[in-house]
């Protein structure tokens, strides 16, 4: 017996190294296809993903004006007066508009959309200059200035060329002052007229846009009382440079 434990124990030993080799080979087996699963499952994704990346560019998405956007503006207004009779003096004025504006824009058709536009802008621009009677000084000028317009336009891609018409909306003033006291005539009115002009808008990203527009208007025939009726006929040019965002990305 005790000359047959030692073939027996190497038969033992040899049985556990087998099946050890066994086990071995198996677990080099699985990581092999381990390995070969997860190789390929990669190569499918990239694939993908090249495609993906292949049908962006192939098919590009067109910018989409659609919707309501508001902001700012910063521009140069020119204002005209234009009194009835000579002998009436209110002076041109120039100087800087600056205020805000709100709109609309609906597609109709393929590079085609119209919208709507409401826009106030603070100016006050106001000019002094002798009166034809040498004791008064006569002043004129605009505090404000509005407009409600319709907007058609063409666009291409992310650029936007538009008409662009309605009414507008001017607080005029002005005043005949005495050089030889502070008596001082005063009137102002609201003015209403139509306004006509054309710009561009270009699309910065998808919820900002940056545009350039100009604008002539005119507002009819008022009188404004000073110390006699001044007659005037006002006309006004604008040029502004301005920012708009999407509000409608905004509030979502």
């Amino acid at each position: 017996m005790l000359q047959l434990k030692k073939p027996f124990a190497k038969l033992i030993e040899r049985s556990r190294t087998a099946a050890n080799s066994t086990d071995h080979l198996a677990g080099v087996k699985q990581m092999k296809k381990y390995l070969l699963g997860t190789i390929a499952a990669l190569s499918l994704s990239a694939f993908a993903s090249t495609s993906h990346a292949a049908d962006l560019m192939d098919y590009p998405v067109e910018y989409d004006w659609a919707g309501i956007y508001g902001g700012g503006h910063l521009g140069y207004v020119g204002l005209y007066p234009n009194p009835s009779a000579p002998g009436l003096v209110q002076a041109d004025a120039e100087g800087v508009m600056y205020g805000f504006q709100v709109g609309y824009n609906m597609p109709v058709s393929s590079g085609f959309l119209v919208g709507l536009e409401a826009d106030w802008s603070g100016m006050g621009v106001h000019e002094t200059a002798p009166c034809t009677n040498p004791a008064f000084t006569c002043r004129s000028g605009a505090d404000w200035g509005a407009s409600v317009r319709a907007r058609i336009g063409m666009t291409m891609d992310n650029v936007l060329l538009y008409g662009t018409g309605g009414v507008a909306f001017l607080n005029y003033s002005g005043n005949t002052t005495a050089l030889a006291g502070p008596t001082v005539f005063a009137d102002e009115d609201i003015l209403v007229g139509w306004t006509a002009g054309a710009g561009v808008e270009w699309g910065l990203s998808h919820s900002i846009s940056l545009g350039l527009e100009g604008r002539y208007s005119d507002f009819g025939s008022a009188t404004l009382n000073y110390d006699i009726p001044y007659g005037v006929d006002p006309e006004m040019v604008t040029v502004k440079a301005s920012i708009n965002f999407k509000l409608g990305d905004w509030l979502k």
